[in-house]
């Protein structure tokens, strides 16, 4: 399961590399970005930053479930997590949760993409929740 895990985050990484060159800016995989709310570093799959202005940053988080599993379960709390790193560093100015694979609970999925920002406001234009095709066909821009 880990081994997939780790191609589904090699896979948005091709994905992203002509957007961010489209874009003027950089990626890094497996950034260190701050502290989760229990103290250790937090790592984030990939950051983005906008080569022109450092200030201009984005994080992007993977999750792939192939079959029934956690990952679906830990969505919740990635949300949070991402929302938290924003709150705290003013050069992270949106996040992207990227959900992929087929294994998801489709009531489950259904309300992530639907509803989950109403049981965490504070990911509202900060957080969003796209599949592996949204990215694809997503502009990237990192707001100012």
């Amino acid at each position: 399961m880990a081994g997939e895990g780790k191609n589904y985050e090699d896979l948005i990484g091709e994905i992203l590399s002509p957007k961010c060159q489209a874009n003027h800016y950089a990626k890094k995989p497996r950034s260190p970005i701050g502290l989760t709310p229990w103290g250790t570093t937090h790592y984030i799959d990939w950051e983005i930053w906008d080569t022109t202005n450092l200030n201009r940053r984005a994080l992007l988080s993977c999750k792939y479930q192939d079959s029934g599993g956690t990952a679906e379960e830990k969505i919740p709390y990635e949300v949070i997590k991402l929302a938290r790193a924003i709150e705290l560093d003013p050069r992270f100015k949106i996040a992207w949760l990227v959900i992929g694979g087929d294994g998801w609970t489709r009531g489950l999925r259904t309300y992530y993409f639907t509803r989950l920002q109403n049981d965490i406001p504070s990911m509202i234009d900060r957080v969003h929740l796209l599949s592996t095709d949204d990215l694809i066909s997503h502009d990237l821009v990192i707001p100012d």
